[in-house]
């Protein structure tokens, strides 16, 4: 169960309350689900249901950067409903990792940034665990360390639009009971997605370009292993970039050809 999800919720609230305990395997520590409708940011959580037994396997305390937005919140349980219908298992705020959503038989930490932070040490600090990461940076954050982030490290930039008329901004967590406007929104990924421009004269040599693509396809081969972070330089550009290994492996026989 996960406070952000609003059928959990649901689930969790109705009368008389189910019987919850702390999700960590082999741990029976009681829980209660509690709501406060005059907090802005954190109106749904869950807490110990006895004051004098408690346990940290979900203890976030010392994080920083203070309590999620509407918009954060939003957009980890979009993630984890994408990356849930494509048949993976999700676990948003994944306490061993740190990760917004983890997803775990590909252990892989999706990161949703809507401000500066610590891009490099956290990245680290996930795959010191043997994870990879994919950090979503908003349209719109930036600042010189933002674009070091964005085109060093496994990142992509990201909006949200209307699905019937894509060039329209829209935001959805501004108005969480409107169903309608969340099934209109969709994840726009850019910024450092590359395909193979085949489009070259004849005897010209491959090169990537960059586009923007569909958030939920972009998660669909980046979790199979279809599309990975290849490190600036790496596919010509100065920049890391997202690409298809069958796009990668056609360049690099191109080169190995022209070597010889």
């Amino acid at each position: 169960m996960w406070a952000g999800d609003p059928d959990d919720w649901e689930l969790v609230r109705a009368v008389p309350r189910p019987p919850l305990v702390c999700p960590e395997p082999g741990c029976d520590v009681e829980l209660i689900s509690y709501e406060n409708r005059n907090n802005r940011y954190n109106p749904r959580i869950f807490k110990f249901k006895v004051a004098g037994r408690t346990c940290n396997h979900w203890d976030v305390a010392g994080l920083g950067g203070g309590p999620p937005s509407p918009q954060h919140e939003w957009l980890k349980l979009y993630l984890a409903r994408i990356a849930q219908s494509l048949g993976y298992t999700t676990t948003p705020e994944h306490p061993p990792t740190r990760a917004d959503v983890f997803v775990h038989e590909c252990s892989y930490c999706l990161e949703v940034q809507l401000r500066p932070t610590q891009f490099r040490q956290r990245t680290a600090s996930r795959e010191r665990k043997g994870t990879k990461v994919c950090w979503f940076i908003r349209e719109g954050l930036d600042s010189v360390a933002v674009r070091k982030a964005l085109f060093g490290l496994p990142a992509v930039r990201f909006r949200v639009v209307d699905s019937s008329e894509t060039a329209r901004l829209i935001a959805p967590w501004e108005d969480p009971d409107n169903r309608e406007l969340t099934e209109r929104a969709k994840l726009q990924a850019f910024g450092t997605l590359a395909y193979l421009d085949r489009r070259q004269e004849r005897g010209s040599p491959l090169a990537f370009r960059t586009r923007t693509m569909d958030g939920a396809k972009f998660l669909q081969e980046i979790l199979s292993g279809q599309r990975r972070w290849y490190r600036p330089s790496m596919l010509g550009r100065r920049s890391g970039l997202w690409a298809l290994r069958s796009d990668v492996g056609l360049y690099f026989a191109q080169r190995n050809r022209q070597l010889l």
